[in-house]
């Protein structure tokens, strides 16, 4: 039965505190959902809309069309919580975790299932790998980080690179490192604060021809200290379920902490959604 009115507000309270144990794992939820947490990006938290289905909650994000299950995967809620969602013309339904994903699975129609590894890392576990051809960048570097979005084969997508280095150069609290090859901009890693606690690394990536030189790992390494400075833990969510990835951050001591299962609906007007991640 779906709740309304208090017993929204009680079960949004239990919620919220049962988020909150595990911020790595539901940082995306607690961005949006976490009241004490300002959101720096110029849009502000996003619209949305928190439905519970009994010990299910299902929070939408309007704009996007993204649907998160949060909660308990009980029978009764998610059948129930199953046909609201089969009502809604959604981009993707974001599942985290494999009781979640069990539970859902069968009652959610036609579409592909996909699923991508969460990483966690925190300063105890840290193994860095520095390397002095990384450096932080500033705004004043605007050509080299387009040059190189241009030019360079197999750089990090120049949207996702250019709107974190524009973001970074307007004094928004997300920080961007480059990796050089001499004097050249040949790799790149951006990170920003996604809910309190919790910096994740947004883009990352180096030229095709320099890879393989521990670029990556110091890339990343720099931005694990600067995470570790605020006292945050940092996250990676590997969206292509790259092994390389996964070699790269275990072996700077991040582990895998709950799976993302992204569901992308036949109806979905995004359907380059599926192409994350590995077949689930």
């Amino acid at each position: 039965m779906r709740l309304w009115g208090r017993e929204q507000g009680e079960a949004r309270a239990r919620l919220l505190a049962h988020l909150q144990t595990r911020p790595l794992d539901y940082r995306q939820a607690l961005a949006v959902l976490d009241p004490d947490y300002r959101e720096w990006r110029p849009g502000g938290k996003p619209k949305h809309s928190l439905l519970f289905f009994g010990d299910l909650a299902l929070l939408l994000l309007k704009r996007q069309r993204v649907c998160l299950p949060l909660g308990a995967p009980t029978p009764e809620g998610t059948a129930q919580a199953a046909a609201w969602l089969g009502k809604q013309r959604l981009n993707e339904v974001y599942v985290l975790g494999e009781e979640m994903f069990a539970a859902l699975r069968p009652l959610l129609g036609q579409g592909k299932w996909r699923r991508s590894p969460n990483y966690g890392l925190d300063e105890e576990h840290f193994r860095p790998r520095r390397t002095p051809r990384v450096r932080p960048l500033s705004r004043l570097e605007r050509r080299e980080v387009e040059e190189a979005c241009a030019h360079l084969e197999g750089f990090p997508d120049p949207r996702s690179v250019l709107r974190d280095f524009r973001l970074m150069a307007k004094g928004r609290p997300i920080t961007c490192s480059g990796a050089y090859t001499r004097q050249q901009l040949v790799g790149f890693c951006s990170s920003a604060p996604i809910c309190q606690g919790v910096t994740e690394i947004g883009t990352l990536g180096v030229a095709a021809g320099h890879r393989g030189e521990g670029l990556g790992a110091g890339l990343v390494t720099a931005q694990a200290f600067l995470a570790f400075e605020r006292k945050d833990l940092l996250a990676y969510h590997n969206r292509a379920a790259s092994d390389g990835v996964d070699t790269l951050v275990r072996s700077l001591g991040f582990w895998e902490v709950t799976p993302a299962y992204h569901f992308i609906p036949a109806t979905s007007r995004e359907q380059w959604r599926a192409g994350w991640g590995r077949p689930a």
